[in-house]
């Protein structure tokens, strides 16, 4: 072995000590949390689209919703329970049997009155 690759083994060896002591004294990071899933991702999660909040694109993804029955569904805000689909053209009740498991009431608006708001699924 010649002087200066001893010398590189021992710079070497000096890193691995270094960064072995180093994560000896630093504390560990706290493990990052995923963020809560938005849009659409809710459906594969297995939690619910809020009617008042999601666009015309992602009310689609519903089971028995297309364009028209989005449209319909944003038209008739705010909705405050599976009860107020009835209000919207083009849903009847097997339809709002079909939705009952995909749609979650977060956050109503105020003008969910708090007898309204106690009907919520």
């Amino acid at each position: 072995m010649t002087p200066a690759s001893a010398r590189v083994l021992a710079l070497g060896a000096a890193c691995l000590v270094a960064r072995a002591v180093f994560d000896l004294h630093m504390p560990a990071a706290a493990p990052e949390r995923a963020a809560p899933p938005i849009g659409a991702a809710r459906l594969l999660y297995g939690e619910g689209l809020d009617p008042n909040r999601e666009p015309a694109e992602v009310l689609q993804l519903l089971p028995r919703v297309g364009p028209g029955r989005a449209e319909a569904i944003i038209s008739a805000r705010p909705i405050c329970s599976l009860d107020d689909l009835d209000r919207v053209p083009g849903i009847g009740p097997a339809t709002v049997r079909a939705l009952a498991g995909s749609l979650a009431f977060r956050d109503l608006p105020g003008n969910c009155g708090p007898e309204l708001r106690l009907k919520t699924h």
